[in-house]
Parts: structure tokens; sequence; C-alpha cells
């Protein structure tokens, strides 16, 4: 079974959705649990503009609430840019922050098990 096997990608298939793949990035190990969680969070607001009826948009309650609780746009700024001031500014921040870190060109290096004790004793 491949990654484009339908089982696998397919809408209804193991990482079907976003919720999916955001789990299986970080039981591999790609990221620790603040990126799953902003990752997370994303997708919530991607939800709310998604599914909502009727007309939406970041200055919405549920949306502003959620681009609050983001915290890439305390941490860290695009090059030249400024500290984000509106719900629209945070959630492009944090998206594009989330980008460049997961389309990062260096090589991968592990982060959740490197030091898992079921690991080291495997190398034993």
């Amino acid at each position: 079974m491949t990654v484009h096997d339908s089982r696998c990608a397919g809408h209804s298939g193991l990482l079907g959705n976003f919720a999916a793949k955001i789990k299986m990035g970080f039981a591999l190990g790609i990221y620790e649990k603040h990126v799953r969680d902003e990752l997370n969070m994303i997708r919530v607001i991607r939800n709310v503009f998604a599914h909502h009826k009727g007309s939406i948009s970041f200055d919405s309650e549920a949306v502003t609430n959620g681009c609050n609780t983001l915290f890439i746009p305390n941490k860290w700024r695009l090059a030249g840019g400024d500290t984000p001031q509106t719900t629209k500014e945070r959630f492009y921040n944090s998206a594009r922050m989330l980008y460049v870190y997961l389309e990062d060109p260096l090589p991968p290096q592990p982060k959740k098990f490197a030091t898992h004790p079921f690991y080291s004793a495997l190398s034993e």
C-alpha cells in the first residue's frame, strides 16, 4: 500500500482528512506537541469557515477566539513583518510558519522517539 493508494489517502482512507494527517505526523515524530496543537487549531478554524451556515469572517467570535489561541504569532514573525495584530494576520502568520517548518529542506531529525527507552533497549 502506498501513500497514494485510495485505502490510505482517499476521502474515506486512513489519512483521508486533516485531523488524521496531523495525528499521523505526530505519531511518526515529525513534530512535537505544540506544533500538533497549532495544526489542530488551524484545522478547527478552517472547519468553522468550511461548515458555517451563513456569512462568517475573521471578525466572527469563534474565529477570533481560535486565532487568539495560536502561539506562533506570539513567538515568530515572517521576515520583515511586524507582530500580527488582526485575527486574519495571526492565522496567516501561523499557517505560513507551519508551512515553512514542515517543508524545511533539512533532513528530518527524530524528535519523539530518539530517546525513548524502548528504542534504546533495541540498540543494545
